[in-house]
């Protein structure tokens, strides 16, 4: 991530940096190392901050919510079933995100659960599926969204229709 510091922005940092490197015992040199280098204005060596990550974009979060909306939906209607026929509780349970190419969801994911949201849905971790999920869940997504996006609990049918478009169109 490219950063741009106003001088205000980069004394704050510096004089934040000086009191950590007063106050630690195993990372002072670094601290210190930062500060100076922020003092001395030599973006290249701060340009790619230390820590901090690109701000994830709203409508990715949406993607997450939405997705852990409708495994909630999933999990809850599959719950409710008196015949749960033709339904694995396997098949209703969240699978996760890409810790390689999702992993900005994968973390989003991990800070919910620290906020106590979606617990029930993601665990007490989150989980890496290590493979892209990406593709089904937002099949998934138009699948429940072709119904009307209901809330209610669905019905074994509902359910089995939104399960399927996992399978890629060109699988089916």
């Amino acid at each position: 991530m490219r950063l741009t510091l106003s001088s205000f922005e980069r004394l704050t940092l510096v004089n934040q940096y000086r009191i950590l490197a007063a106050v630690s015992t195993s990372d002072r040199e670094y601290y210190t190392r930062l500060a100076d280098n922020l003092e001395a204005g030599h973006t290249w060596l701060y340009r790619d901050f230390p820590h901090l990550q690109e701000e994830l974009s709203d409508s990715t979060c949406r993607h997450v919510l939405d997705i852990l909306q409708l495994y909630e939906l999933l999990q809850a209607s599959y719950r409710d079933l008196a015949d749960k026929d033709g339904i694995a509780e396997r098949e209703v349970a969240f699978d996760g995100f890409d810790g390689n190419n999702e992993s900005e969801m994968l973390s989003f994911a991990q800070a919910l659960i620290e906020d106590h949201r979606y617990v029930d849905v993601l665990g007490e971790t989150a989980v890496n599926s290590h493979g892209r999920t990406t593709e089904v869940y937002e099949r998934m997504l138009a699948g429940w969204r072709a119904m009307g996006e209901p809330h209610d609990l669905l019905s074994a049918s509902q359910i089995k229709q939104i399960l399927a478009e996992r399978i890629h169109p060109v699988h089916r």
